[in-house]
């Protein structure tokens, strides 16, 4: 009798836990989805773009410089020449060889007329560029020849980041500027145009570029294209750590011809509106960009998902692309896209109500909350789930398993 209750018991005791497997499977979803994208109807989702889990930190060296002496005033790198600074894995000072990846790549002069660019002799007073003279746009005063108010760094110079102005309490003030060697034979010193973009919005080519860090921000919705519960203009504010990268600016639906690819952009194109019609305004802080676009006069419809190049191929359009100057190559920094409303202290959850902006606009001037998705520079240094979503996903079938086997009827030793 005493054989039969205990086996009762047992029975009891496994017919209670037989659906523990399936509960822990079912608590693992639950929160794996609860951590993916969930799209609501009308949905408006703002995600930075990062193919590889991660923006990838960026080759501090700016534009690369070459003497241009293999073969004379080429214009193009060539066996002979020398690399000013480093090229990827080549080093500084290194001569190139026909075999050589960079071989003819296009060689650009230095500007000599306005903005003139010029170098400080920090590390030899010869009047030739060594890797390691700070660079810079000698345009405060003019062609004046030395570092001034107004001038523009076009390499970091001890604390001050590349891309900032010269002020009057700065303490680099002073020094000589030396003109790059545009004419002396056989020293000819150029630079490759391998970074995008000399200023903010427009790509002109000839200038010297410092490194930054383009990050792309895509919106994917399903909003109705040409109606007037389509988009005509959003914010964002987007915070990153000030000790691995510096806000510097951004580009979108302006009126230049940069503006081809971005949603606004192809709105306005799609439906005939004036060619001036959208334009960013916004701010760069020392560690976040506030942004914001509208098309201006304000359409009676807005851009909706037709808007996307190919709405069946691409889930989502190019919104608009922050720049930053970066101080690492390798450390980490979140890009966290904030609530709007919420920062500047309006209520996020009554969107448009409160006189305060929030996400994407319609057409009727009434703001609405748009999903924001964050971003990485660098690889993050923890999962930012608990054991990571792939992880968990892997060993997830394995817990039924291992489970069962465990709980498996036992021989009894006699």
């Amino acid at each position: 009798m005493n054989v039969d209750n205990n086996l009762e018991r047992k029975e009891n005791k496994l017919r209670k836990t037989q659906y523990l497997p399936l509960v822990i499977i079912a608590m693992i979803t639950t929160i794996t989805m609860a951590s993916l994208p969930v799209k609501a109807s009308p949905y408006v989702n703002f995600f930075i773009n990062q193919p590889d889990g991660y923006i990838h930190g960026v080759d501090p060296v700016g534009e690369y410089i070459y003497r241009d002496v293999g073969s004379g005033n080429t214009g193009t790198v060539g066996a002979g020449d020398k690399r000013l600074t480093p090229v990827g894995s080549f080093a500084n000072f290194s001569t190139v060889v026909g075999t050589d990846a960079d071989v003819g790549k296009a060689l650009v002069t230095f500007k000599g007329t306005t903005p003139f660019e010029k170098h400080t002799e920090n590390i030899n007073v010869d009047g030739y560029f060594q890797y390691g003279e700070y660079i810079y746009q000698d345009k405060g005063t003019g062609n004046s020849g030395t570092v001034g108010i107004g001038d523009v760094r076009l390499t970091a110079v001890g604390s001050y980041n590349a891309g900032s102005t010269v002020v009057a309490t700065d303490t680099d003030i002073g020094p000589t500027l030396v003109t790059f060697k545009g004419t002396t034979a056989g020293y000819y010193e150029k630079h490759r145009d391998n970074i995008e973009g000399a200023e903010v919005g427009t790509t002109p080519t000839g200038y010297y570029d410092f490194a930054k860090v383009f990050v792309d921000v895509y919106v994917d919705c399903d909003l109705i294209d040409g109606d007037p519960s389509g988009m005509v203009g959003w914010n964002i504010i987007v915070q990153v750590d000030p000790d691995v990268l510096v806000p510097y600016g951004w580009k979108g639906a302006t009126t230049t011809p940069e503006a081809t690819g971005y949603f606004l952009a192809e709105f306005v194109v799609r439906w005939g509106l004036a060619p001036a019609a959208a334009g960013l305004a916004g701010a760069a802080k020392t560690d976040t960009l506030e942004i914001s676009e509208q098309i201006s006069p304000t359409p009676e419809i807005g851009a909706g998902n037709q808007t996307i190049p190919d709405e069946y191929t691409d889930p989502a359009a190019k919104l608009v692309t922050l720049i930053f100057i970066s101080k690492s190559e390798t450390d980490y920094s979140s890009l966290d896209m904030l609530f709007y409303d919420k920062v500047i202290g309006g209520d996020p959850f009554k969107p448009g109500q409160d006189g305060i902006s929030d996400d994407y606009m319609t057409p009727d001037g009434f703001f609405h909350p748009a999903t924001v998705y964050d971003g990485d520079y660098n690889m993050p240094p923890t999962p930012e789930f608990p054991l990571g979503i792939g992880l968990l996903m892997a060993i997830a079938p394995a817990i039924p398993i291992i489970y069962l086997w465990r709980k498996r009827p036992k021989k009894k030793v006699a």
